[in-house]
């Protein structure tokens, strides 16, 4: 399945904003992906 740019961008963003926060740095992608309702290797 291809996702569109604006999807990306917007996982991308999260991960970004996520990493940032020290407190929350920690698996990071994976829980994005879980929100997103995506594997991590996916994002």
């Amino acid at each position: 399945m291809k996702y569109t740019d604006e999807p990306k961008a917007r996982a991308v963003e999260l991960v970004i904003h996520t990493q940032a926060d020290p407190e929350t740095a920690n698996g990071a992608i994976t829980r994005v992906a879980n929100e997103l309702s995506l594997s991590k290797e996916t994002l």
